[in-house]
């Protein structure tokens, strides 16, 4: 019985040492993660920083507004846009448009999106932690549900 136990932990120690893992919509549908980090800099804590994940929909806030989209991973490479047709448009997010001029965290906002418009390189710390980067920027990500 204790090789039946030890074999699941052993399993899950190795896996939480992984820095690649194959991604797929299946990866990403019905999950929900907190923002975590925006260019490195710690987010504050609250539900107004996430990005969730549908079977091909995507939905984010990162301070203030809300953000919608579709989504496709190609790869290491996650990209944000929406499909017209045959066709998938990298960087087309729709976003609600309060001013958030006001708040302390508004900085977030636009370096997130500056970061959405491109597609991402995704880098896996682990099967619950995720860093989706490119030349705008990066956004670390770590899974709630």
């Amino acid at each position: 019985m204790a090789a039946a136990v030890s074999r699941p932990i052993a399993l899950a120690l190795a896996c939480a040492a992984c820095t690649s893992i194959n991604a797929d919509e299946r990866t990403f549908a019905g999950t929900d993660w907190r923002v975590s980090a925006i260019n490195a800099r710690p987010t504050p804590p609250g539900p107004d920083f996430h990005m969730e994940f549908g079977a091909r929909d995507w939905r984010g806030g990162f301070g203030c507004n809300g953000m919608t989209g579709e989504y496709r991973l190609h790869g290491d490479e996650l990209a944000i846009g929406r499909s017209e047709g045959e066709r998938f448009f990298v960087g087309r997010i729709m976003a609600t448009e309060r001013d958030c001029s006001a708040r302390p965290d508004g900085h977030f906002e636009g370096e997130a999106l500056a970061i959405l418009q491109r597609p991402m390189r995704m880098h896996w710390s682990s099967g619950r932690r995720l860093k989706l980067s490119n030349a705008a920027g990066s956004i670390e990500l770590k899974l709630q549900r």
